[in-house]
């Protein structure tokens, strides 16, 4: 399958008015709440594992920038922060402003969660690579939706819908923040721990209307 690619115009996050000189020795740490959301521009940076077992988590990743996101085991005694080094696999998650995302267990300044909000996920290594959705087939020929990544060299202006998605908080698992994923291209599509007929390990999707399986939990470390 090619990769689409796009160019548009790129909108900043923020305007800076003015520039004055900062001593960067005295200059007050970025603002930010317990989950780790950066206040001024509303964008997290997270590894995202789905629980596998009791030893074992899934998690996502991009591999050099290819066209699918990969699902993995890893133990669970391995150390996530080192796997962000190891792997692309802390996606940059960019959310409406102003949010403030209250942490695991309840803590944190904000008095909000990202409960029912529309984000888009992009790579951390490769930042112009972004989560979308994308239509593939079965064998026998039958539709079928999966997560891709799409390029652009520019962040879009408005963002399409096939990059969005509806995260659905859910209770928290191992200690952080769980969500379901739900396309907003796709209403009532949610990511699921599937592959489909392009990758064995990659991520399909399930319309939750129609299939009896439970949605799939995704952690947000």
């Amino acid at each position: 399958m090619k990769k689409m690619n796009f160019l548009l115009l790129t909108v900043p996050l923020f305007l800076f008015a003015g520039c004055s000189k900062t001593n960067s020795s005295t200059a007050p740490p970025p603002n930010t709440d317990a989950d780790g959301i950066a206040l001024s521009t509303g964008t997290l940076s997270k590894v995202i594992t789905i629980d596998n077992s009791s030893s074992t988590y899934k998690y996502l990743w991009l591999s050099f920038g290819t066209s699918y996101v990969y699902r993995t085991d890893i133990d669970k005694t391995y150390s996530l922060a080192q796997l962000a080094i190891d792997k692309d696999c802390k996606w940059k998650i960019e959310m409406p402003l102003p949010l403030v995302v209250v942490g695991a267990g309840g803590s944190g300044g904000g008095s909000s969660s990202l409960d029912n909000e529309k984000v888009v996920f992009r790579s951390g290594k490769y930042p112009t690579e972004y989560w979308g959705v994308a239509k593939g087939g079965t064998v026998g020929g039958n539709e079928e939706w999966m997560l891709t990544t799409l390029h652009y060299s520019a962040k879009p202006d408005p963002t399409p819908d096939y990059l969005k998605f509806i995260l659905h908080k859910v209770a928290d698992q191992n200690g952080v923040h769980a969500y379901t994923i739900e396309s907003v291209f796709k209403p009532g599509y949610y990511l699921h721990n599937t592959g489909h007929t392009i990758l064995a390990n990659g991520v399909g999707l399930i319309n939750h209307a129609t299939s009896s399986l439970p949605l799939t939990v995704f952690e947000f470390h």
